[in-house]
């Protein structure tokens, strides 16, 4: 039977902060490979939970900060943006409050930056904090090490051998009219050659992780799905699982063009061309691409591609680009963490783990069995009866090395 976890949600309108731990459903969403993470929780009123309920009377109001944890550690820290309460057709379902929002970076995914915003020469944390200084939020940029120490229960304040990216400065920038936050921190990250995602802090801070994928660290997790031979059923902790390939938008081959004199013709221009070897890897692909492939051509005209040379690093990065979403593996596992060494770690991305699910085969008919990176987890609970009831996790991984990251050439 798995263990438990305590869920809790503290609402925050700038009075007192009211901590919620009665719950009837409830969803939370984490990836490192956007912002705006979701999250909602659903509550019915009842004699017992009465209390709980006359506190989200009082305190659920609309962009109040919440904060939430499992098990004591901070998952995700956001806004209040939707709230729904009353009775459904059901009369006799009684009274029901559902709220929800996204993360702290939710806001900055709708609204605009500045375009006077500009700077010149100086380090990334300044950079970011005045990207977002409109909402009068402190910002905090970090390594992904750290970030999954504290999400994961691990140990706090760990870090990853690799010279802080706060430090790294940036070019001058300048938003574009129209350029949300979001797009704008993104370009400034990108061109660094980083990703950037939110992670919880306890300081009600905003944490910006700026780091890339950590293939290198020791797989912490054991997913595994195995045929039950001689009985009916599988045996392992994959309640589901499923691999998901997608080719849409995936080039076979890019030419890139290199910058020239103003004026000059693209056929004046040097240029690298070449193929997309992601492809003909069977540790990306496990064979499931076709031996006869259509040209499927991108031509790239880049204004800072000088030379052969950095048309060669913008090739990789389009390439990069076209293949991170090319394969998943996705599946469901009961409660929201596993034992390690006698300490329960609670799922967090950026987090290796090794995979077995004797169900899927490759085309020689060999198992998925590989060391795959988790990209994305979703925290789910509920009360209720039926299949659908408890905690559980559904978890996205991919492979190792197929998401790189290659700073931008051009702005």
């Amino acid at each position: 039977m798995a263990q438990e976890h305590a869920v809790n949600l503290t609402i925050n309108t700038g009075d007192a902060p009211v901590a919620i731990d009665v719950w009837s459903r409830y969803t939370v969403t984490l990836t490192m490979l956007g912002a705006g993470q979701p999250w909602s929780f659903v509550f019915w009123r009842s004699t017992v939970a009465d209390t709980t309920w006359q506190a989200l009377a009082r305190q659920a109001k609309l962009l109040a900060r919440v904060q939430l944890s499992i098990d004591g550690a901070p998952q995700l820290s956001g806004y209040l943006e939707e709230l729904d309460r009353g009775t459904s057709e059901d009369r006799n379902a009684g009274m029901t409050a559902a709220i929800g929002g996204r993360d702290l970076a939710g806001l900055a995914m709708d609204f605009d930056a500045s375009p006077r915003t500009a700077f010149r020469g100086v380090q990334l944390q300044q950079a970011l904090s005045d990207a977002f200084s409109a909402f009068g939020v402190p910002v905090r940029v970090t390594e992904a090490a750290a970030a999954r120490e504290i999400q994961t229960r691990g140990r706090p304040g760990a870090h990853g051998a690799a010279r802080s990216p706060r430090r790294k400065h940036v070019d001058i920038m300048r938003p574009k009219a129209g350029e949300t936050v979001w797009t704008y921190a993104q370009s400034i990250v990108k061109r660094l050659g980083y990703l950037m995602w939110i992670a919880p802090t306890t300081d009600g801070s905003i944490g910006l992780v700026v780091d890339v994928p950590d293939y290198a660290q020791v797989p912490l997790w054991t997913f595994r799905r195995t045929i039950g031979h001689g009985t009916f059923g599988s045996t392992g902790n994959i309640l589901m699982g499923r691999e998901v390939f997608s080719i849409k938008g995936v080039p076979t081959d890019v030419s890139v063009y290199t910058g020239t004199a103003r004026g000059n013709g693209l056929s004046a221009r040097a240029k690298y061309s070449g193929a997309n070897p992601k492809l003909f890897d069977r540790a990306i692909t496990r064979g499931f691409v076709s031996s006869y492939l259509p040209v499927l051509a991108k031509h790239i005209r880049s204004g800072r591609s000088r030379d052969v040379t950095a048309a060669t690093k913008e090739h990789e990065r389009v390439i990069a680009d076209a293949m991170t979403s090319f394969r998943r593996y996705r599946l469901r596992v009961q409660g929201h963490g596993q034992m390690v060494n006698g300490v329960m770690r609670l799922y967090a991305v950026n987090t290796m783990a090794n995979v077995l699910d004797e169900y899927l085969i490759d085309d020689e008919g060999q198992p998925l069995r590989e060391a795959m990176l988790v990209t994305d987890v979703e925290f789910v609970g509920s009360r209720g009866s039926g299949e659908s009831a408890g905690q559980y996790t559904n978890i996205t991984l991919a492979p190792k090395n197929s998401i790189t990251v290659t700073p931008s050439m051009d702005p």
